[in-house]
């Protein structure tokens, strides 16, 4: 009986992963089509634009969500998904079609958190720590130069104060020094 029971569920779990893989392939050829038909360069790379016809597209949509993408979620991300650059200032990454449903069906309902997922998340909040961390750096840098600057500076106007002090009669606002500057005086 026991026999019976295992070779029962293993047989009920080799049809529960051949129905979603038939279930993804079909989300894929529907997704696929949206998208050539909206690939204005024939380049077959996804760019954001393209992206923005993609989810408006209806068919594309309720393909996606029959395998319970969260559609929104993946509206939401997508400038996540085409950031070019460190700063998240450009968006003109361009992705292919496997990657981008690699992106999307990892934005399912169903997908649980594993080690991995935590694992690439903490390394990319720690990449993003480090880089802010060094222009931090940068800045105190740039910071202490400018303090060390104005010191000198205020260091100079003082001597140039007390020169100008002990040569003008009156003072430094002495009427005869406006308008000529210091070195009039």
């Amino acid at each position: 009986n026991m026999l019976i029971g295992v070779l029962c569920e293993m047989m009920s779990q080799v049809t529960a992963d051949e129905k979603e893989r038939m279930q993804v392939d079909f989300v894929r050829k529907q997704v696929l089509q949206a998208m050539e038909s909206m690939d204005e360069n024939g380049d077959k790379q996804i760019s954001k634009e393209e992206f923005a016809k993609i989810v408006k597209n209806e068919v594309a949509l309720r393909a996606l969500d029959s395998v319970d993408v969260d559609c929104q979620a993946l509206i939401d991300h997508a400038d996540f998904f085409f950031q070019s650059d460190a700063e998240g200032q450009h968006f003109d990454k361009k992705v292919d079609f496997d990657e981008f449903m690699e992106m999307a069906l990892q934005l399912r309902s169903t997908n649980t958190a594993s080690v991995r997922d935590i694992v690439e998340l903490r390394r990319f909040m720690h990449s993003q720590n480090t880089g802010r961390n060094l222009l931090l750096d940068e800045m105190q840098a740039r910071e202490r130069i400018a303090t060390q600057q104005r010191e000198v500076l205020v260091d100079y106007m003082e001597l140039l104060y007390e020169e100008h002090q002990g040569s003008a009669p009156g003072g430094p606002f002495h009427a005869e020094c406006l308008g000529r500057g210091l070195a009039g005086c």
